[in-house]
């Protein structure tokens, strides 16, 4: 069974991948100056519970410690109190953005799950 390109890379690998994957988030943040939370839609800006954070839609911690949860499609603007009440959870907004993204971490669930059952059976 051929290896996923995941379980093949190094940890060095994984951390530039996911400092790539930061910094172009940013330069995409930058460009819009007056950004509107996801989940309240009201408009973040300074410091306090309206302070702009990066959330992940589904959290990093669900994708078994691999690089696949820090995909530009994973992340949308949030405000500091939103993203604390979502926290470690999946979204419940139901808008597409959300859709896409848990859909594709079910199929990527279920892939993983196999591959990992696959090894189970060769050792």
């Amino acid at each position: 069974m051929a290896k996923s390109k995941e379980r093949s890379r190094t940890p060095r690998q994984r951390r530039r991948f996911r400092a790539r994957s930061t910094r172009k988030w940013l330069r995409i943040r930058k460009k819009r100056p007056e950004a509107r939370c996801h989940y309240c839609q009201q408009i973040m800006q300074g410091q306090g519970t309206r302070q702009k954070t990066s959330d992940h839609i589904v959290p990093r911690s669900m994708w078994f410690g691999t690089t696949a949860g820090d995909r530009l499609a994973n992340r949308v603007d949030a405000c500091w109190s939103c993203n604390q009440k979502k926290a470690n959870t999946m979204p419940t907004c139901g808008c597409k953005k959300c859709y896409k993204a848990t859909q594709y971490y079910r199929r990527w669930q279920k892939r993983w799950i196999a591959f990992m059952d696959g090894l189970d059976d060769v050792a």
